[in-house]
């Protein structure tokens, strides 16, 4: 749902549909819609005799200076707190003849437009625009009410609203959808808690399981999901509200939690070396943080993203290494035969300029970082894991793109610099990491949060 100030005038051609409730006194009503040409309006009346004459002459001039446009006149019960249910229908009824009507538009093109005249009405419209992604707006805000409405404000309204968990409900669903996972938990444990609906019990399960995967706590997540499937009730409502295969995907789900867990998890016995020469483990790893980076990306959170694509990128490297038992955090260059140590310190020589006299002291360090671990695999290794033929300057052309990508998060104030970084930044470095990086070296395909087969979360409708 977008959210339009109170002030603002509406002349986004966005906008092809209204649904507004006619005030007694339309004059604020005309003055803010006088700039629009919408092919779609349905206006909510009372039909009260005082006030007659002058919602005719707004229909009359609205139909004449929108000769195109469908208006559809709506006269509202006359006691609207005690017809929810009817108003809740009606309004959806009409979001569903606008789309049937005009197929070419969608949900965010209509807007709901309101005045504070009917508190109650202002809450049905605001439910429905949290639920079909609607536009929303106040004619005039005249006592202050809060677009958050809470809950002492509520409780004039009928028990079929309470009971079904509104307005948490409704926020609960758009945070769901826009991938807020810790939000959309908070709000059904609230929905849940008012209604004591088992829909929203387990939607807040699935949320905080979500919220846990995103956050890379693979142990809690796989816990969380556990307790919902141990609940019955719970469970088949999951499963009748998301649909036939909703099982099978937390089946998915499941697997690849448990995989993630055992290899990166607090309790986690293996050593670097077991972990990462292990080819499935690696896969989970990176589609974890690509889902968590990309969605990072989508929430304009670029700092956050370019750290975990930064360890995707880490983690390809160590995998090769791993598998020639090198430990990148305990490295020793005597490990390597005379042949790798003079071609790895050439490479480095090469990329840091022929007169460094301190390359071979630095490679002595016990931990490589992820350029060191890179030009090291390349130099090294590389021939011997059925790849494509690489020349030494595509190596290094590599290695180029690779420092302007680790210069990029070390300036980040999350790291060790002052700088943040640009939506625009993060998305190049996701392509540079899906395709030159993970496609290139481990045939790997990365996919977002919706397209990837265990990741992909539960489509929810709110109805």
């Amino acid at each position: 749902m977008t959210m339009i100030p109170e002030k603002s005038q509406f002349s986004d051609g966005s906008i092809k549909g209204i649904v507004a409730y006619v005030p007694a006194k339309t004059e604020l009503l005309i003055q803010r819609i006088s700039s629009l040409n919408v092919k779609f309006a349905c206006f909510l009346y009372e039909d009260d005799v005082a006030t007659r004459h002058s919602r005719n002459q707004f229909l009359a001039d609205f139909i004449h200076n929108n000769l195109d446009a469908f208006v559809d006149q709506v006269p509202l019960p006359l006691n609207p707190s005690e017809s929810f249910e009817w108003l809740y229908n009606k309004v959806n009824w009409e979001v569903d003849y606008f789309l049937e009507k005009y197929p070419e538009s969608k949900s965010s093109d209509l807007l709901f437009l309101v005045s504070q005249d009917q508190v109650p009405i202002i809450v049905t419209l605001y439910t429905v625009a949290l639920q079909r992604n609607t536009k929303f707006a106040y004619i005039a805000q005249s006592f202050g009410f809060s677009p958050v409405l809470l809950e002492s404000q509520l409780g004039f309204l009928p028990s079929l609203f309470r009971g079904k968990g509104e307005p948490h409900r409704s926020l609960a669903f758009q945070k769901y959808r826009e991938e807020y996972y810790a939000a959309a938990a908070s709000d059904f444990a609230r929905a849940w808690d008012q209604a004591g609906d088992k829909c929203m019990q387990a939607l807040h399960m699935l949320s905080t399981c979500y919220d846990h995967v995103d956050r890379f706590s693979y142990r809690r997540a796989l816990e969380e999901l556990r307790r919902l499937r141990q609940d019955e009730n719970c469970f088949a409502k999951l499963c009748d509200m998301a649909g036939s295969g909703s099982s099978q995907q937390i089946q998915k789900l499941a697997d690849f939690l448990q995989i993630a867990d055992e290899h990166f998890g607090v309790d986690v016995s293996r050593n670097e070396v077991e972990v990462f020469s292990n080819t499935k483990a690696v896969e989970v790893f990176i589609r974890s943080l690509y889902v968590s980076a990309m969605r990072r990306i989508k929430q304009h959170e670029a700092e956050q993203a370019a750290l975990l694509l930064y360890r995707i990128v880490e983690v390809v490297a160590q995998s090769f290494l791993a598998k020639r038992g090198i430990d990148t955090a305990k490295f020793d260059m005597m490990i390597l035969n005379e042949s790798s140590r003079t071609n790895f310190v050439n490479l480095m020589r090469r990329l840091n300029g022929d007169d460094s006299k301190d390359v071979v002291t630095a490679l002595e360090r016990s931990r490589l970082g992820a350029f060191d671990c890179w030009a090291l695999f390349l130099s090294c290794f590389y021939d011997g894991n059925n790849l494509e033929p690489m020349s030494d300057e595509e190596k290094l052309k590599f290695l180029g793109h690779l420092r302007k990508r680790i210069d990029l998060r070390n300036r980040c104030f999350l790291e060790h610099g002052v700088k943040g970084v640009s939506v625009e930044q993060a998305e190049d470095f996701s392509e540079w990491v899906k395709n030159a990086v993970v496609k290139r070296f481990l045939s790997l395909s990365l996919k977002t949060a919706s397209e990837d087969e265990s990741l992909r979360p539960l489509s929810l409708s709110a109805n």
